[in-house]
């Protein structure tokens, strides 16, 4: 999990890693224990100092991020998805 928050932090900021974990809970890929979970080690993340607003988030996720997101979950989950096609890729980002 802490590969994953470092990826999101990494390829976008804090604020935006937090609204990803907001709209993948808000979709179903994670559930409620787990984005509480994800949100405290996001908030142990040393380049988060203080709080984080999530409406200071003007760096977006890709497609191409979303779905390696949805590989790290499955992952957690125990399925891999270590290769998969276009069609199933687009079929779960689209749920």
């Amino acid at each position: 999990m802490l590969e994953w928050i470092e990826f999101l932090i990494e390829e976008s900021s804090p604020a935006a890693a937090q609204n990803a974990l907001t709209y993948y809970e808000r979709i179903g890929w994670i559930g409620p224990r787990a984005a509480d979970q994800l949100r405290s080690f996001l908030d142990g993340h040393p380049d988060v100092d203080g709080s984080i607003d999530a409406n200071t988030a003007p760096e977006t996720l890709s497609t191409d991020h979303h779905s390696r997101s949805l590989q790290y979950i499955a992952r957690l989950d125990g399925t891999i998805l270590d290769s998969w096609s276009e069609r199933s890729r687009k079929r779960w980002l689209h749920r």
